[in-house]
């Protein structure tokens, strides 16, 4: 019986140096496959930001309708199109994804980058046009409001591409810069006091956002990387191995499992209630009645006892297995199933050889020796006699 047992433990530390393998000489060095895995967090949801897009143009035509300004409609227009084309770019992902084709996430990471920065420079856009159109508190308050909350939302929905969060930074806050230096009056004290610290915060949150998802997508690599470690190790063992829980719901099983209760093309059992399984087995006729009711009742005897316990057995096709049941220290077990048929094979000619005569077949003077001895202590112990023949042929 083998036993193999592979413990995951990763500490801060740990998260580090995966981040330290994924930065090189503070320059990004990112595989496809972790590109590819931030490109699909912004591509997530395109509800909110279609829903969003809406209100940006509905704030777009109030001003332009209280500002009579024909610059907000213009802006307001191009965000359209702007919007268009990124759904677009949504549904190429979308489609080459349900289709296994191959994506250059660079080629996606690129265009989405250019198509944030010309919407958030539309969004900047409209807020020049209302400073330029209206004094009115009400279109201004507007149009900053929409630019702010859309620089706040570079930091909830874009944090993945570190490479497009300043620019899109610059995209709402360079126009927005612009609109409060020609608006004159206190206007300009608004850069230092609001802007630029919002700024920062907005980079400095986008930038702790995009290092915990990195370290999300390094400890799930890790542990499918392990995982795949441990499904081809199991699966590669000679004998079968199931771990059970302390509910009696199977939790893994290898295919050498599955091939005992004769399950050879299903796949390995997994959050399969340990009864049901029996039941199975028993209706294949796999595994014989009273040695599935056995291993039943050998659960509680090896919880109760502390220790392993072991059963034999041979099924229908002269099989012969030996299941052993480990009980674990979180009350649950882990099954080793072994096929012993050679072995008992070996043991049963090893027998024969040393008990039956090799050219007559018949038993050897070894064998009657054991056969009389036997004989005499039974007729001792009971009183009656024995009566030896002896031929002699000569």
């Amino acid at each position: 019986m083998y036993v193999i047992e592979i413990t995951t433990h990763l500490t801060p530390i740990d998260f580090v140096y995966m981040r330290k393998a994924i930065t090189v000489s503070g320059a990004e060095s990112l595989s496809d496959e972790v590109r590819r895995d931030l490109i699909e967090s912004v591509f997530a949801d395109t509800q909110s930001m279609v829903l969003g897009a809406f209100m940006t143009i509905v704030n777009g035509l109030v001003i332009a309708e209280v500002a009579h300004s024909w610059p907000a409609v213009a802006a307001s227009a191009m965000i359209s199109l702007v919007v268009v084309a990124r759904i677009r770019l949504k549904w190429i992902y979308q489609s080459r994804t349900r289709g296994n084709a191959y994506t250059d996430v660079r080629w996606l990471e690129r265009h989405y980058v250019v198509g944030m920065i010309a919407y958030l420079l539309s969004v900047g856009l409209l807020a020049v046009a209302a400073f330029k159109a209206s004094d009115d508190a009400f279109v201004l308050t507007l149009a900053v409001s929409c630019a702010m909350t859309h620089a706040l939302g570079i930091a909830v929905r874009n944090f993945a591409i570190r490479s497009g969060v300043g620019l899109q930074l610059s995209a709402v806050a360079i126009p927005l810069t612009i609109a409060f230096i020609s608006e004159g009056g206190m206007f300009p004290l608004l850069i230092p006091l609001l802007l630029a610290p919002l700024c920062f915060f907005i980079y400095g949150s986008a930038s702790r956002l995009r290092n915990i998802l990195l370290s999300q997508i390094g400890f799930r690599t890790e542990s499918e990387r392990i995982a795949n470690q441990f499904d081809f190790a199991i699966n590669n063992m000679s004998h079968g191995m199931c771990m059970v829980s302390a509910e009696k719901r199977i939790l893994v099983s290898n295919v050498k499992f599955s091939e005992f209760l004769a399950l050879e093309h299903a796949p390995p059992i997994t959050n399969v209630r340990l009864e049901a399984v029996a039941r199975l087995a028993k209706r294949r006729a796999a595994v014989p009645r009273e040695a599935i009711d056995g291993l039943l009742r050998a659960f509680d005897a090896a919880s109760a006892a502390g220790c392993s316990q072991s059963l034999e057995f041979e099924t229908a096709n002269q099989s012969f297995y030996e299941v052993t049941i480990t009980p674990n220290s979180r009350g649950g077990w882990v099954v080793v199933v072994q096929d012993v048929t050679a072995k008992r094979n070996a043991d049963r000619a090893i027998d024969r050889m040393a008990h039956f005569d090799s050219v007559t077949n018949l038993r050897n003077r070894r064998s009657f020796e054991l056969a009389l001895t036997e004989a005499l202590s039974s007729t001792q112990s009971s009183g009656a006699g024995i009566d030896v023949m002896f031929l002699d042929l000569d």
